[in-house]
């Protein structure tokens, strides 16, 4: 499996991020539910991020909260999941920052780092798997079940 990324559009604080997952073997790959995230800091240690399946009623997207369907990922095929925060800031705190993203796409499968690719790569200076992920003070994300 290759998880990437190339997309994050924001409007008014909104944030929406697109992940597609590429079976990238030779056997069907089954997907049932959300995947499991995990922000990092610079360090890659984990942030306090609270993880909502669904919108989390931090905006309304079509589609965001359509319940899980099982999905049989064939070889050279893709599903895709999507993140969802605000970069709202209302703290004496320093805001949150994520530079890195793990998901596990099921349960019982392995982490793996999410690769920036396409528009979401910002500079040759930038390390392979750096993704930017401003979460303000809210330290909230939506994450939407895997689809087609």
């Amino acid at each position: 499996m290759r998880l990437t990324t190339d997309l994050v559009e924001v409007a008014m604080g909104l944030r929406l991020m697109h992940v597609e997952l590429a079976n990238c073997g030779d056997r069907p790959y089954r997907l049932n539910g959300y995947p499991r995230v995990r922000v990092l800091d610079e360090q890659r240690r984990a942030l306090d991020v609270r993880v909502e399946r669904g919108s989390a009623d931090i905006a309304t997207v079509d589609g965001f909260d359509t319940p899980p369907e099982a999905i049989t990922v064939r070889p050279g095929e893709h599903a895709e999941a999507q993140l969802m925060w605000r970069n709202t800031h209302a703290s004496m705190n320093a805001p949150q920052v994520g530079e890195y993203l793990k998901i596990a796409p099921a349960r019982d499968r392995p982490w793996q780092s999410v690769v920036p690719v396409g528009r979401e790569r910002n500079s040759p200076e930038q390390e392979r798997d750096e993704i930017t992920i401003n979460l303000g003070s809210t330290g909230e994300l939506g994450v939407r079940a895997w689809f087609r």
